[in-house]
């Protein structure tokens, strides 16, 4: 089997750009005025109720203000599914990759410090890096345009915990994906370093940084660093499926996610520092322009940390999404209205609709599209028929509505990606195949429950295991 297609699987099995999703346009007819907080509350109660809630996420978290005005605070859902504890407005949640904006944020105070510049190569602050990294500029991982691999794999597993220069090391074995400031392609490893900048310029790990520069000024108290947060607070994560359930998602290290994510928050928060970023509060208005203003190879596609782009009605966004460890988040500022709209759940992968602009629209008087029904999964006839057809045969789940396939055809087994093409398997021992060729270094091995029902398969190759269930 190719490197391209192991790299192939992988990717497709784990999913996943943290790059915000739209929301389909809705321009607002003239003369058009928000709702009422009762009449918003209401079309809000039924959307989560339609539309999210059965999706499989056991719970939502929902800030939405106005002009700095509450026009809804409220949590829908369980917290916990094992114990049934209710989500509630002091519920935390991992913000995901909405946790970049914070980084970026310490990063251009340490320029308004006259600390750094955006303009320095990163081998100027940072020590073992390969030589074709030291030419990369700070901006450069900022926008993720530095040419940086999307992330890296961590030995030992979910729960080690590794310190910055054991990241470095782990990252330092990749090559670049492109010249540096040549192409915009997102990377956590590009923000991972920027984490690892963060606690060598200031000699204190990344969220003692956090809280004395950002959460203890703004009065953020229930924002921080998800390892050193109040676990009696926090919501359990989960991975959702098509058929609308949620499964258990281990923990991960916080240490693997420094930089690109790892921050825990209730929504209320999450609100309070939209309007002090946006409000001034947090940068001089040089380093807010460079945050909000894509350049170079990331122009029309990101900033730091932010994505700017138009809203669904045609005025200016912020936005960004996330998902991390069992959760995932939405969102947004609208600077045009002073709106501001945050979604944080305890699922993952992300709604299939940018929820922050959804709801955004219907917060500014719009009425957005309707959310299309969950995909249906069907089997191609190569999956339901044919004599001696393993019971291997069927669609195992890489995210919501997105599957893999295994076929039997002419008396061979077969895998296909989405979109992809199929690639025969080859009995190696028990339940394991090698995909694409006999001595394959990728494989599949089937699982089976105690009365020899095929459950879902785990798939291995040197980009790690990755586990898929069986759905149909």
């Amino acid at each position: 089997m190719s490197y391209t297609s192991r790299v192939l699987i992988i990717a497709a099995i784990a999913a996943i750009s943290a790059l915000p999703l739209r929301a389909a346009a809705a321009q607002l007819p003239a003369g058009t005025t928000p709702p009422t907080a009762e009449v918003l509350a209401a079309r809000i109660d039924s959307v989560v109720r339609a539309d999210i809630l059965p999706r499989g996420f056991p719970s939502v978290s929902i800030m939405i203000t106005r002009g700095g005005r509450p026009v809804l605070e409220r949590t829908w859902g369980v917290a916990n599914v094992t114990t049934g504890e209710k989500a509630g407005p002091t519920t935390t949640y991992n913000i995901g990759s909405v946790a970049k904006q914070f980084t970026a944020a310490l990063v251009l105070k340490l320029v308004d410090g006259g600390k750094l510049s955006l303009t320095d190569s990163v081998g100027r602050h940072l020590q073992g890096l390969p030589p074709e990294w030291n030419a990369i500029r700070i901006e450069q991982l900022l926008n993720h345009t530095s040419g940086l691999a999307g992330g890296i794999l961590v030995p030992g597993g979910d729960t080690a915990n590794v310190p910055g220069d054991s990241l470095i090391a782990l990252a330092a074995g990749a090559m670049l994906n492109s010249q540096p400031g040549t192409v915009h392609a997102y990377s956590n490893t590009g923000y991972m370093l920027l984490g690892v900048l963060i606690e060598k310029m200031h000699g204190k790990p990344y969220g003692v940084v956090l809280r004395n520069e950002i959460t203890r000024p703004l009065g953020l108290t229930s924002l921080g660093w998800c390892g050193g947060m109040a676990g009696d607070r926090a919501a359990a994560g989960y991975i959702r499926t098509s058929d609308g359930k949620a499964m258990p998602r281990g923990d991960v290290h916080p240490s693997q996610g420094l930089g690109a994510s790892a921050i825990c928050s209730t929504a209320g928060d999450i609100e309070r520092w939209n309007q002090a970023l946006h409000g001034g509060s947090v940068l001089s208005a040089a380093s807010y322009a460079a945050m909000t203003t894509p350049r170079g190879a990331a122009t029309g596609k990101y900033g730091f940390g932010l994505v700017p782009r138009k809203s669904p009605w045609g005025t200016p966004a912020i936005v960004h999404d996330g998902e991390d460890d069992g959760f995932s988040s939405h969102n947004a500022w609208f600077p045009a209205d002073s709106l501001s709209v945050t979604l944080l759940y305890n699922a993952l992968p992300r709604h299939e609709v940018g929820m922050a602009e959804f709801i955004g629209t219907i917060a500014a008087g719009g009425t957005p599209r309707p959310i299309r029904p969950m995909p249906v999964i069907e089997l191609p006839v190569a999956a339901t028929q044919g004599p001696g057809r393993p019971k291997f045969v069927g669609a195992y789940e890489i995210g919501v509505g997105r599957v893999i396939m295994v076929t039997f055809e002419e008396g061979k087994l077969y895998v296909t990606l989405p979109g992809g093409d199929p690639q025969q398997l080859f009995l190696q021992s028990g339940t394991t195949y090698g995909m694409g060729k006999p001595e394959s270094a990728t494989t599949i091995t089937f699982r089976e429950d105690a009365n020899g029902v095929v459950t879902g398969f785990t798939v291995r190759s040197d980009e790690g295991d990755r586990e898929l269930r069986k759905v149909k």
